[in-house]
Formats: structure tokens, C-alpha cells, sequence
């Protein structure tokens, strides 16, 4: 279609074969034939007198500056004038609060009554362009040193987002004849690596405007987020649904300043709906995008800390890598074994064929593991790489532990009893020749009378259990009760380097769920609190001392398992300073009823999208099995992209080849 005179043409790839057989391929063929005809000339001409320039800078100045007796100023008439003059040039509406146009206007409007400017042709004002280009080539050439030279280049490129930037780049050799390649202008603006230094005293107020300016610069050039989105807005949508809304609620909405509302939830104030949350002091430190959030509760507080650390350090390895990887070891143990002159590495591959496939192929990925950049800087700044006392990690099976605390006291009612479908796996470890596998627990059973002033908690944090060939004269060894008795000894941590970090696996409580689940409802109920209580006198007190707390009396209740919160209450006081800071962390695992309400506003106030955050702390990003099969450490992590049937059909495929 002729943008000019809006006629539709016939494309030139249709053309029809001329007298020699042969069809005209020429992308201007038509185009060109068009712009010959007197329907395009005549339907130009028409158009300049409506919607040109020319036309319109004429109808302004009639308005303006000729007899206003026989032609009053009309607003509405010179809105329609605007409009016709930006619809039949297909000009974008964004063109009215440009600067360039105003200036253009103004300037219009200082020309003598009663001529006009004079505008030229497209061939003057493109040969205009010409001399002006060529006059700035001068004044810039007479700005470097004699004899030198300088190649000047625009370049222009796209980012793996979609956004297209274009720079002027600058190749020179330097004196000592190094090739070099300089920045010399970002046509989107070019952001110094420091803020713009003061050109003389200035009060506070100018101060903080000047930073405010230099922020909201760099906020506009860094934190906009892509209007025609990206594929991470998408990641989480469900295969086949037609819900395409971005998952970050960009645009958001529009809120003028900053506020609390009746919840105590914080609201950003917010004048661009396409800006992600950014901070001005931040900007103008980092000069870089970023992000904040506010994190007014408990459990929000600690899902960002996750999520932060799982970021941080997770592995870029996609599907497509594995499927590669696999493909390619394949391919070298296929060469091995059919070259006719192998070399060691192939005979090497000949012996070991198709053996421990899967293994060698997570080794290759192992191999080359590409960082963050959080990483990098964290190593640069040579900051610890771990915040724990080292890598010793002692794991505890909350189902189990709760069932060895109620074994040492009897049920007086059978609800009190633990269901079958909440059993979870102990880790336990088995030797050939002895009686029985042993766990932690049995560990902490049979542990002897010099170590029975140990909680579990305090025995799984500085024993570790050796073989009776290691011992030394300062081991301990087990009770005659023990399955190994007869095999092993206990060492005890003799430094903090030594000792280990307890980590929990399970539900801190069975009632927290279904607490959660009803509209309403309060998560902090009596069965919850007795829940936790037993769970940390499980793990603080020792077990011997905990069926003589039994026998404190209760007005409330005559069951002792309904009066764990308040047995909890009395002991935790006489408990040393660093248990009872540990009991605290172990509260803080679990969500208060505050929080939850919070959290619960926080996930309503957008109906239709979540930020990762938030996504977070409705499934929680950790897993809840304690199999001896998966490790902790590992953070899973999930591509929908491809089926796991389809991963091990192709790994399967590759490795039969």
C-alpha cells in the first residue's frame, strides 16, 4: 500500500511472467511504476494542501496573526487542525509534547505579517541535511590533532530483550599503536559512571534536587520495563491457557503518593505505570536497574531471604544443555570406536563404552558452570562464602521426633495418636554385620550417662560417630543397648569448625494447613501451640527429664499433651541463654496470625499476577520430604518448557544410538 496516496498495489512477487518466461523479482518494480502515475501525483498534491506542513503551519498562522474580525482563533477548530495534521501523516500522538515541535510552532509564529516561513522541498531540506552533516564533520575533524585520524561509525544493534540501540563509536590507533574503540555518544543518552559532580556550593534543598534529577534519570533509562514484555513475563503461565497477563502487573497502576492503607500494607507512590519499584540513593550509587520490595512481616522476611539465596547461586543449566551435552559425549564415543588410528583418549572411551552414561554426562555439565554475577562480586569483595561454621549438616525428622516424645509419655486418649499418611523416611545408616541400622535417634537413646545432660539438639550440633578403629582415649563409647555398641564410638566437636548445623525436616505442626485453609480461621490455636511445644521440649530438654514434667499438675486439662504450651512456658526461662536464642529461630519458621493476614492482603492486591516474592510464600520453595535419597543443600528447580517424559525419551534415544 502507497503510504502517500493509500493505494493498494499488487505485490511485486505476483508479477505476472513477461515475454521471455521470467517473473519480475524486484522489490520496487511496483512501487516505482506507481510513483510514475498521475492517480499518485495528484493525490500527493491534494495531500500536502490538507495535511502537510505547509498547509498546516498556514491555517495556524491565519488563525493567529490575520484579520481576527473575519477569522477569530478557534480552539476546537485548531485542535481538529492538530489532529488532520497528525492522522494524514501517520505522525505518532507522543509528537505534540516534543519539545522540537513546540519550538517549531513558536517559531513560526515570530515570522513578519503577513509572509510565512518558506518551506522548502524534500530535495532542499535533504540537501540542507547534507551540508549540515558536512559542517559538523569539519568542526569535529578541527577539534582533533594534526594528522590524526578517526573512523566514526553508528552502530546499531538489539538486546536479547528486543530493545534496539543505536551509538556513535569511534576506531582510532592510540600513540603507542593499540587499537581502540571508544563510546563516543548513546543516541538514548549515556549514563556517567559517577554522579554529576557540583559546579559550586549548594544549599541542601539543591543538593537533593540535583540527586533527585540524577536518580530519575537513570530510572528512566534502566528501570522501564519492556512494554512488549518478554518471555520471563510469561515463564509460569500453564501450557495451552490463553491468560497472558504479565506476571511482574506491569503496566501497574498509578498512585499519587505514597501511603499506609487500614492494613498497614505500604504503597509506593507511583507515576509511570511501566517503572519498576526503584530507589533514588540506590540508583545513584549502583547506576544500574534493581529492585525493592517491602517485607513488613515475619514469613514475607523469610521467603525473600530464600529466594534471594537461591537466586543467587542457582545453576544455569536448561534442558536443552543436558540433551546437547548427552549428544555430544555420545558422539565422541561413536568416533572412538570407529577411527582407524586411536589414541589413548579413544581407547579410554572404546573401554568404557555406554557405561555410567548419565554420570559422565553430569560430570561435563559439572564441568564448565557458569556464575552470577552476584557470585563474582561476592568473591571480588572476598566475602565468606557460607555463613554457617562450616559444611557439617545434622538432619532431624520432625514426624519421628514427635512420635519418641509421645512414646515417653502414654496417650491417655486415642486422637492423640499420630496418623499413618503423615510417616516420613529416616535416614539411617547400615553396616554389613551388625544387628540393626541405627539413626540419630537411637544415637541419642543409647548415647551413656556422660552425655545424658545433652538435649538431641545439642548432641546432633558437637557428636559425630567414628569407628571403634578411629578411637581415641577421649571418645566416648555408646550404651550396651546400642546396635553398635560393639563397632563405634562418639567424638565429640573439640571447635566450632567441628560442629554441625542442625536442620529440621517436616511440619513444625499437622494443624497449620488446615488452620490456613478456612476463611477466617486463627492459626494460633491451642492444638498449634502444643504442637510447636512439643516439638521444641523435643528438642531443648533432655528426654529423660521430660516424663517427670508430666506430673505437673493442670486445672485446664488432665492430659499432658493438652498442656504442652504451659509446660513449655515454665521450662524455657531456666533454659542457658543460647538454647533459648535457638528456640526463638525455631519460632520464627512458623507463620503468626498477623502475618498471615498481612501476607493474605499483600497476594489480594492484584488479582491477576504475583511478584516471585509472593509466588514464594504461597508454595513454599523448599521441600517437605525428608527422604535419605534428596539432597538439602541442591535447590530444586523445575523447566516447564519440556516434560520430564520427553527428557527421558531423548536421553534414552541419545544413549542407545
Amino acid at each position: 500500500m502507497c503510504k502517500r496516496c493509500d493505494a493498494i498495489l499488487e505485490h511485486p512477487y505476483a508479477t505476472k511472467k513477461d515475454a521471455n518466461g521470467r517473473v519480475g523479482r524486484h522489490g520496487t518494480t511496483t512501487i516505482t511504476r506507481h510513483l510514475q502515475t498521475l492517480t499518485y501525483q495528484k493525490a500527493t498534491r491534494v495531500r500536502q494542501q490538507r495535511g502537510g506542513l505547509k498547509g498546516f503551519l498556514h491555517s495556524l498562522f491565519l488563525s493567529k496573526q490575520s484579520h481576527p474580525a473575519d477569522r477569530p482563533f478557534s480552539q476546537e477548530a485548531w485542535e481538529d487542525k492538530l489532529l488532520q495534521f497528525i492522522t494524514i501523516n501517520r505522525l505518532p500522538f507522543n509528537l505534540v509534547k516534543h519539545p522540537t515541535f513546540r519550538d517549531l510552532i513558536s517559531h513560526s509564529q515570530s515570522a513578519p505579517t503577513p509572509s510565512l516561513p518558506i518551506i522548502q522541498s524534500a530535495d532542499t531540506i535533504r540537501r540542507r541535511l547534507s551540508v549540515r552533516v558536512k559542517e559538523q564533520q569539519r568542526d569535529t575533524l578541527g577539534l582533533l590533532p594534526e594528522h590524526a585520524k578517526i573512523s566514526v561509525a553508528l552502530d546499531c544493534w538489539t538486546s536479547p530483550f528486543g530493545q534496539a540501540f543505536m551509538a556513535i563509536t569511534g576506531y582510532f590507533i592510540d600513540a603507542d599503536w593499540v587499537y581502540r574503540e571508544v563510546l563516543l555518544g548513546d543516541l538514548e543518552g549515556t549514563l556517567p559512571n559517577t554522579p554529576p559532580p557540583s559546579t559550586g556550593p549548594e544549599s541542601d534543598t539543591e543538593f537533593v534536587q540535583n540527586l533527585f534529577h540524577d536518580a530519575n534519570h537513570i530510572a528512566r533509562t534502566k528501570q522501564l520495563h519492556a512494554k512488549r514484555h518478554t518471555a520471563t513475563c510469561f515463564k509460569y503461565r500453564p501450557h495451552g491457557s490463553m491468560h497472558i497477563t504479565c506476571r511482574f502487573g506491569m503496566p501497574r497502576d498509578l498512585i499519587d503518593a505514597s501511603k499506609i492503607d487500614e492494613h498497614g500494607i505500604i504503597h509506593l507512590a507511583r507515576n509511570h505505570g511501566w517503572v519498576n519499584p526503584w530507589n533514588p540513593t540506590i540508583a545513584s550509587c549502583i547506576r544500574s536497574n534493581h529492585d525493592i520490595s517491602w517485607i513488613p512481616t515475619v514469613s514475607k522476611s523469610l521467603s525473600l531471604l530464600y529466594y534471594i539465596t537461591n537466586y543467587a547461586t542457582k545453576d544455569d543449566i536448561s534442558p536443552w544443555q543436558v540433551v546437547a551435552k548427552a549428544a555430544l559425549l555420545k558422539q565422541m564415543i561413536d568416533r572412538a570406536t570407529f577411527t582407524p588410528a586411536p589414541t589413548t583418549a579413544d581407547i579410554r572411551l572404546r573401554q568404557r563404552g555406554m557405561d555410567k552414561f548419565a554420570l559422565r554426562c553430569f560430570n561435563s555439565l559439572s564441568q564448565d558452570r557458569e556464575i552470577s554475577g552476584v557470585q563474582v562480586a561476592s568473591t571480588l569483595l572476598q566475602l565468606p562464602s557460607y555463613y554457617t561454621l562450616n559444611y557439617n549438616f545434622t538432619r532431624i525428622n520432625l514426624w519421628w521426633l514427635r512420635r519418641y516424645v509421645r512414646s515417653m509419655v502414654p496417650l491417655e486418649h486415642p486422637r492423640d495418636s499420630l496418623p499413618s499418611d503423615t510417616i516420613r523416611e529416616e535416614p539411617c545408616s547400615y553396616d554389613r554385620g551388625v544387628a540393626a541400622p541405627a539413626n540419630i535417634f537411637d544415637n541419642y537413646r543409647w548415647r551413656g550417662n556422660l552425655l545424658s545432660s545433652l538435649s538431641i539438639f545439642e548432641y546432633c550440633m558437637i557428636v559425630r560417630t567414628k569407628r571403634l578403629q578411629d578411637a581415641t582415649t577421649e571418645d566416648i563409647s555408646f550404651h550396651e543397648a546400642h546396635p553398635r555398641y560393639r563397632t563405634h564410638i562418639q567424638r565429640l566437636a573439640q571447635s566450632p569448625s567441628q560442629s554441625a548445623t542442625v536442620t529440621l525436616q517436616g511440619e513444625l505442626s499437622g494443624f497449620q494447613t488446615a488452620e490456613d485453609s478456612v476463611p477466617g480461621g486463627h492459626p494460633i490455636t491451642t492444638a498449634i501451640q502444643n504442637d510447636v511445644a512439643e516439638i521444641l521440649l523435643g528438642l531443648f530438654i533432655p528426654w529423660q527429664d521430660i516424663p517427670s514434667l508430666a506430673q505437673v499438675p493442670s486445672s485446664t486439662s488432665e492430659n499432658f499433651h493438652d498442656v504442652l504450651h504451659n509446660v513449655w512456658l515454665s521450662v524455657e526461662p531456666t533454659l542457658p541463654a543460647f538454647i533459648r536464642t535457638f528456640a526463638r529461630n525455631i519460632e520464627l519458621l512458623r507463620k503468626s496470625k498477623s502475618d498471615c493476614q498481612a501476607d493474605a492482603l499483600l497476594r489480594s492486591r492484584s488479582t491477576q499476577h504475583t511478584s516471585p516474592v509472593d509466588q514464594d510464600l504461597g508454595n513454599p520453595p523448599y521441600s517437605a520430604s525428608d527422604s535419605e535419597n534428596e539432597n538439602p543443600d541442591l535447590p530444586r528447580t523445575a523447566d516447564n518448557s519440556l516434560s520430564s517424559e520427553t527428557l527421558i525419551a531423548a536421553f534414552f534415544a541419545i544413549s542407545q544410538r
